[in-house]
């Protein structure tokens, strides 16, 4: 294989142009000499880039961190209307591994001990959106603004839920309280591919589209999930506590109506408050909602690959 240093843009476009069929599904990506390529549109990819980078950071000279694989490149090529994000690909111990619950214990440790980045508030670096089995398709419809916005929002579903007609289960549903919580990283996908073992024995961590930066209690419903095996038994390796029952209860329910309802915004904006209602021949304000930039010639800057 040759040198990573070796590898350009080119290569990896020619690559994609013979192997990409529309119909593989959405997790593309491909090998190439020693690189890891993800290929995806630009929204999807550029949080996962920037999240993985700045964790990569942080995990240089920590003995406690997993092994973050190295980010090495990101950018677009519009005639293909594609993005691609490289990184080292990493030899891995094929599973199974007996020891893999205590390791991905460990791994999301050391994750709520990375500080969040200023000016991040929720989600992942560059998105907002926050990603969490509690939203329909594992991500928000709003980049809320804060964590009182998603509070709120959270609470304009408790009070929908409470408009349903049966009334037995109304006792345990309780308005949400996590705007004092602390905010820390956490993986939302707990799936064991996203913890694997390299050959020289390092705990390897994947599965940066659903690495983002949530409210405690959300990191810790995702570890209460116990009819999943794998979640169980990492579970047993953690001391982050249980939510009490009517949290669960409550957070369930939330969890219940967004999937029911397919998401959406609920006429909230993204600091949890009603949107006005406009009247004829009114426009919305363009100051109304969050807007996430992309900023394409940043990602296009700072490549290990060589363009040419």
């Amino acid at each position: 294989m040759r040198p990573l240093d070796y590898t350009t843009r080119e290569d990896i476009l020619f690559a994609f142009d013979e192997q990409w069929s529309p119909q593989v599904g959405r997790d593309w990506h491909m090998t190439i000499n020693n690189l890891f390529v993800k290929y995806d549109g630009e929204r999807h990819l550029w949080p996962q880039y920037k999240t993985q980078q700045y964790l990569y950071a942080q995990a240089i000279g920590n003995p406690d961190a997993p092994r973050i694989p190295k980010p090495v490149d990101f950018f677009s090529d519009d005639s293909r209307s594609m993005s691609f994000m490289v990184m080292e690909c990493v030899e891995l111990v094929p599973p199974p591994i007996a020891d893999l619950p205590q390791r991905a214990a460990a791994a999301l440790e050391w994750l709520r001990r990375v500080p969040v980045p200023s000016g991040v508030i929720l989600g992942r670096l560059g998105d907002g959106h926050p990603r969490h089995d509690i939203f329909d398709d594992y991500v928000s419809d709003h980049a809320f603004r804060s964590l009182a916005a998603l509070e709120r929002y959270l609470n304009h579903i408790v009070k929908l839920v409470l408009t349903r007609p049966r009334a037995e289960y109304k006792p345990y549903v309780k308005p949400v309280s996590i705007s004092h919580e602390p905010l820390e990283f956490t993986q939302a996908r707990m799936d064991s591919s996203n913890f694997r073992v390299d050959m020289d024995g390092r705990t390897c961590l994947f599965g940066f589209d659903f690495i983002n930066v949530l409210p405690r209690s959300f990191a810790i419903w995702t570890m209460s999930n116990i009819n999943v095996p794998f979640i169980a038994e990492v579970d047993k390796h953690l001391k982050w506590g249980r939510l009490d029952e009517y949290t669960v209860y409550t957070l369930a329910n939330i969890r219940c109506r967004l999937v029911m309802s397919g998401g959406g915004k609920f006429g909230l904006d993204d600091d949890g408050y009603p949107v006005p209602r406009l009247g004829r021949g009114q426009t919305s304000s363009s100051g109304n909602a969050a807007q996430t930039s992309i900023p394409s010639s940043e990602s296009n800057q700072s490549s290990e690959l060589s363009s040419k």
